[in-house]
């Protein structure tokens, strides 16, 4: 006969807690691997996406899921703005990293990673072209003021 009263209501609780638990967990494992396989890739580029979280209502903070050099180091982190303008200022922003925050936070981020990881594709490839096209300008320049080091143009 299954416990009754206040004794099945502890016993779901432990399960539940004990399934919470290892899937809090898995869910931080997944994030770490993400942030790293993303430090790993050397882009040199910071990107962030708006981050909404179920239940914000009109008068909820500016969030928005970022990757990016904090404290010189490259992690995934959330910036919040408690702001009253529709695009808070810069220094309006406070950050803290995304496994710092709760699990809710952790949770909605996976809806807007994949977004985040095209962003910073598109901005890799925009600053490395842009880039190879100011190298090409400048080994120009230094031929034609015979400034001819040996410089891997």
């Amino acid at each position: 006969m299954p416990p009754k009263g206040l004794a099945a209501t502890l016993a779901r609780a432990k399960t539940a807690g004990t399934r919470l638990q290892q899937s809090t967990e898995v869910l931080n494992s997944g994030l770490r691997a993400v942030e790293k396989t993303l430090v790993e890739l050397k882009l040199g580029v910071r990107g962030g996406v708006p981050l909404r979280l179920p239940g914000d209502g009109l008068d909820a903070p500016h969030r928005r899921l970022t990757f990016g050099k904090f404290s010189n180091e490259w992690c995934l982190a959330v910036e919040t703005a408690d702001s009253n303008e529709i695009v808070p200022d810069e220094d309006e922003w406070e950050w803290q990293p995304l496994l710092n925050c709760n699990r809710e936070t952790r949770i909605a981020a996976i809806d807007v990673l994949p977004e985040l990881v095209s962003i910073l594709a598109d901005r890799t490839e925009k600053d490395a072209a842009e880039l190879d096209t100011k190298t090409q300008q400048l080994a120009e320049f230094v031929t034609e003021i015979g400034a001819d080091e040996d410089l891997p143009f």
